[in-house]
């Protein structure tokens, strides 16, 4: 359920079509939340169904007609009772550990090689938070929103921080490894 109420929270602050939701998640969101454009479409159609959001088809001249939803007030209700419970969540799953675990049959350059590519794109995407953590910091604002965003962002890079720092320290095992 938690796609549906992190969708109804973005409808709360905005209006929007599947295509401009998806949009917004990618832009605002991926620190905690990925998803498939398709996975969206059939989370508003069971939220219409549970008359948590309505919408209004706009008619486009040279483009598919567009389906614009609104949060209800069913809706409304629906996320302020699931910020309030508790939240069970399970650990995340991560392949590319999976394939070091099990990867004995890898030689250290191979296994070197998957840790290199993993560190370039932790520091791809720790660049990506830390541009959204300055364009939401330049609001220069106390209110809930931006505490609350640049907290979540902070939690974020703290653990790419960590995971770069065992990257590279693993990196230096390995290389050792190899030139033993």
């Amino acid at each position: 359920m938690s796609l549906q109420h992190i969708l109804l929270g973005f409808l709360r602050e905005e209006s929007g079509s599947g295509y401009d939701l998806n949009k917004r998640l990618d832009a605002q969101a991926k620190h905690f939340w990925t998803t498939e454009q398709s996975q969206i479409y059939r989370a508003l159609y069971r939220m219409q169904a549970a008359d948590w959001v309505e919408f209004q088809t706009v008619i486009q001249a040279n483009s598919p007609n567009k389906k614009v939803y609104n949060l209800t007030e069913k809706g409304n209700a629906e996320l302020e009772r699931w910020l309030r419970e508790p939240t069970e969540e399970t650990l995340p799953s991560h392949i590319w550990l999976a394939k070091l675990y099990i990867g004995q049959n890898l030689d250290y350059a191979d296994v070197a090689q998957i840790i290199k590519e993993r560190r370039a794109t932790m520091g791809e995407y720790r660049l990506w938070v830390l541009l959204r953590r300055r364009l939401i910091d330049q609001k220069n604002s106390d209110d809930t929103e931006t505490v609350l965003r640049l907290l979540t962002l902070d939690h974020t890079l703290r653990l790419i921080d960590t995971e770069i720092s065992w990257f590279d320290s693993t990196i230096e095992k390995l290389q050792a490894l190899l030139e033993a």
